[in-house]
């Protein structure tokens, strides 16, 4: 049978002991945001930011012409059949 860790084996081992120690300060009262230095992001910028970019994505693609009619429409052609492309478009 084994007996039970004495107190200096408890605190050598990492644990914690009913009381605290006399030179621990207690936590400071601030936020998370001051302790870094950085201020949180609202949400409503958050997703207002994302919703933005997709739109200027969807807009670009349309100002490029990316959503117009396709004019190359498919000709079928037999095997061995020579074509020519017209690149003028």
């Amino acid at each position: 049978m084994q007996t039970a860790p004495t107190e200096a084996n408890q605190l050598a081992a990492g644990l914690d002991s009913d009381t605290d120690h006399p030179a621990w300060r207690p936590p400071a009262d601030r936020s998370r945001s001051e302790a870094t230095g950085r201020k949180p992001i609202r949400v409503p910028l958050l997703y207002g930011s994302i919703l933005l970019v997709v739109v200027l994505v969807v807009v670009a693609i349309w100002g490029f012409g990316g959503f117009k009619r396709r004019t190359d429409i498919l000709k079928t052609t037999s095997p061995g059949t020579l074509f020519t492309v017209d690149a003028r478009s």
